[in-house]
């Protein structure tokens, strides 16, 4: 199920994700991994945000992302997320709030398109996830994932349900450079572009 409401999301932010950072290795599909951080945490339960939250397109106005259920996979049916919530800007006078039920784990539930700030290259979601909702079994940790979706989603999940927040930044213009050392897809110095390179 899919709920969808206004909301008014915060744009200040640290003058450290305002620089531009090195170039990283390990990223998904071509994709430069600094370019998706977790700026704050309401929980314990960790994520790898470079997997859960996936760069389909950048530009200085906007960023196109697809998001994945990163928290469990696919192998039992039991690795369900019962509810996932994420709050984002679209446009300048158009917030989106959205939850979704019982996504598989591994898989893609939405691809949404994410302003970018006036400030600087940027653009935030927020990303809840709760589980074990009715003291069923659950990935996170009941006494300590204990954060609040957003208001803007009225969320109805039952008291003390389990839930880990995180604030995304993702960069709408990437840290890497093209072509260079540590840019995941792009060939390392030294190896050519043409005919006669190495293979």
């Amino acid at each position: 199920m899919t709920t969808a409401y206004p909301s008014a999301f915060p744009t200040a932010l640290p003058t450290s994700f305002l620089t531009t950072r090195g170039p990283t290795e390990g990223g998904i599909r071509g994709a430069c991994p600094a370019d998706v951080t977790v700026l704050k945490k309401d929980g314990v339960t960790e994520v790898d945000p470079a997997r859960a939250v996936r760069i389909m397109d950048q530009n200085k106005s906007t960023v196109r992302v697809r998001l994945f259920n990163a928290w469990t996979n696919s192998s039992s049916p039991a690795d369900f997320v019962d509810s996932i919530f994420y709050n984002y800007q679209h446009s300048v006078f158009d917030e989106k709030c959205y939850e979704k039920q019982a996504v598989r784990g591994g898989a893609d539930y939405d691809d949404v398109t994410i302003r970018c700030l006036s400030s600087a290259p940027i653009a935030r979601i927020e990303i809840c996830v709760a589980d074990g909702t009715d003291g069923t079994e659950t990935f996170l940790d009941r006494e300590r994932d204990a954060a609040v979706p957003p208001k803007c989603c009225h969320s109805d999940l039952p008291e003390g349900t389990p839930t880990v927040c995180y604030d995304i930044v993702v960069r709408c213009e990437t840290a890497c450079v093209p072509g260079g050392v540590g840019f995941p897809g792009r060939p390392s110095s030294g190896s050519g572009l043409r005919g006669g390179g190495s293979a």
